[in-house]
């Protein structure tokens, strides 16, 4: 049985077995991005003869016939030859390949995951890039990019000179390197939580939900993590975070970390939700110990209903109540 990582949905294996693991060319007409990726197959003369077709219609699928006499990739889209591609390279790692048969197509049109680079050790460039190989190697398509002070945003260049960060350049670059891998690099920032660098800051201070936090700073509870949604600047201060952001990366995409509503009509968030396609709805509340936590629903469900009855959650989560007795 042939090592595959996701294995595909269907595979069929046959008795003769492949005489040489590489391909003997590189099929003409091809995009760059698709170039490069059968360039890193192991290539021999007397290897597998490949062909491609492509036709015109959407999605990740392919179909790979990998036999003695040659290797036929066939698609809907560029990105499903892609995907064979990384499928080949994998066969090509087993010790002992037969001819086989492969249909394979993604559950899930969006297959993403997310990173936060802020905490501990910033990535350098080539980490973040063998990360992409990897998850590339996975079929992923989609890779959000979490960052809260390590940017050098103009309300954090003083921090960053202690913490470290990753620069503008990095970020473009990362950028080109995941389209060439089929994978959109979406940017990612924190906007209401987890703002404690930035605002322990003397000029931003007063947008502390908490304005005097304990002095002990090493639980949640006692950091003023939070920026202070009521007032007209934070609103201001968020805006310019992902102003200086988001126009780096090519995706039309953009993830708040927390979502921010400064509305002060329920109609008004709404309205906001249709008009940015908004899928989901995070509430946010804290539990008896102080910290963070979180219910998220899909957009669809979110009315005026919702806002004035409330939500339910498993209280057992929260410290309210035990297993047994936690709907609520």
């Amino acid at each position: 049985m042939l090592k595959l990582i996701p294995y595909p949905k269907y595979v069929e294996e046959r008795i003769r077995k492949i005489e040489t693991l590489a391909v003997s060319n590189i099929p003409d007409g091809l995009s760059h991005r698709l170039t490069k990726a059968f360039e890193k197959l192991p290539f021999d003369k007397n290897g597998l003869f490949l062909t491609v077709e492509i036709g015109s219609g959407k999605g990740d699928g392919y179909e790979i016939e990998l036999l003695q006499s040659g290797i036929k990739i066939k698609t809907d889209a560029e990105s499903g030859v892609y995907y064979a591609v990384k499928t080949l390279s994998q066969i090509f790692e087993n010790e002992r390949v037969f001819e086989t048969i492969i249909k394979d197509s993604p559950d899930f049109e969006v297959r993403g995951v997310y990173y936060d680079v802020t905490r501990g050790k910033i990535p350098k460039l080539e980490e973040l890039k063998r990360l992409v190989d990897n998850l590339a190697g996975l079929k992923t398509n989609m890779l959000f990019l979490y960052v809260e002070h390590v940017f050098a945003f103009r309300e954090a260049k003083e921090i960053v000179k202690r913490t470290g960060e990753i620069t503008e350049a990095e970020l473009r670059e990362l950028d080109r390197y995941c389209e060439e891998n089929f994978i959109e690099l979406v940017p990612s920032i924190a906007t209401f939580g987890h703002m404690g660098e930035i605002l322990d800051q003397e000029q931003y201070a007063h947008l502390r939900c908490n304005p005097n936090p304990p002095v002990n700073p090493n639980t949640l509870q006692n950091r003023a993590l939070t920026i202070d949604p009521r007032k007209e600047e934070s609103f201001e201060l968020v805006k310019s975070l992902i102003s200086q952001y988001a126009p780096i990366f090519k995706s039309n995409k953009f993830h708040q970390e927390r979502l921010f509503f400064m509305q002060k009509k329920i109609e008004n968030i709404i309205n906001l939700i249709k008009e940015k396609d908004i899928k989901m709805v995070d509430f946010k509340m804290v539990d008896i110990n102080g910290q963070y936590r979180h219910v998220t629903i899909p957009a669809e469900n979110f009315s005026e209903d919702t806002m004035k009855s409330g939500i339910g959650f498993d209280a057992s989560n929260y410290g309210y109540a035990v297993v047994e007795k936690s709907d609520m």
